[in-house]
């Protein structure tokens, strides 16, 4: 009598072939997370660089605010690095740590100290990627 015998101690090619697509499925799988993981930190990066560079002009701003009087804001703002843009109202840019800032202050009430600061700060020269942006209430007479 004659006993077949079939040698079962390697691999098929199927076994192998469906082993390695597996295996690449898992791998693209990770790839995408990771992928997604460093834009997620880029993007978060991005936005605490800003927000510091806002808080950083924000404080600067309410300096001036407490030692210089209304009819010198512009002056010194200048002095501080500012430049008035002519687009009527009270309009400033500036460059900074390779943002782009805007300021505006406008009354709050007819006649009064009392001025709204709005701190925009932007990733582009165009001013249209806005990446932080802060606004405040501050009375402008000196202390």
């Amino acid at each position: 009598m004659k006993k077949n015998h079939i040698n079962e101690d390697g691999l098929s090619l199927v076994e192998v072939i469906a082993s390695l697509a597996l295996i690449s499925i898992i791998i693209m799988g990770v790839m995408a997370f990771f992928t997604t993981a460093v834009k997620t930190n880029d993007t978060s990066e991005t936005l605490l660089d800003a927000s510091y560079v806002n808080q950083r002009y924000m404080e600067e701003i309410y300096q001036l605010a407490d030692h210089t009087k209304d009819s010198e804001r512009s002056a010194e703002l200048g002095r501080a690095g500012w430049t008035k843009e002519n687009s009527g109202g009270e309009r400033y840019i500036r460059e900074a740590s390779g943002y782009y800032l805007e300021l505006t202050i406008t009354g709050a009430q007819p006649d009064s100290t009392l001025k709204n600061i709005l701190l925009k700060v932007y990733r582009d020269p165009q001013h249209k990627r806005l990446a932080s942006q802060m606004e405040t209430k501050r009375q402008w007479e000196p202390k």
